[in-house]
């Protein structure tokens, strides 16, 4: 999916989150997520393939939306939360 009704990059924070799995890496965009405004938008960048299931499923789980996931370039991807 691709990300293009984003308004802006004032509207996105980026949290890259290398060589960390989930739960771990679910907590963190968590942490992040709760310091955001109400309708902004986390881009969390992994390179763990397992983070980009059980992240968007915990994210849901946590009342948050998902956007979607893009492949950014090969094992690198970015997932894409509303708060």
């Amino acid at each position: 999916m691709t990300i293009n009704h984003l308004e802006s990059e004032n509207d996105v924070q980026t949290l890259e989150l290398f060589g960390i799995a989930c739960p771990h890496a679910f907590v963190r965009a968590k942490l992040v997520m709760e310091t955001l405004e109400s309708g902004k938008t986390l881009r969390v960048i992994v390179d763990n393939k397992l983070s980009t299931v059980d992240l968007p499923r915990s994210a849901e789980q946590h009342g948050y939306q998902v956007l979607g996931v893009e492949e950014l370039e090969p094992k690198v991807w970015a997932i894409f939360l509303k708060k």
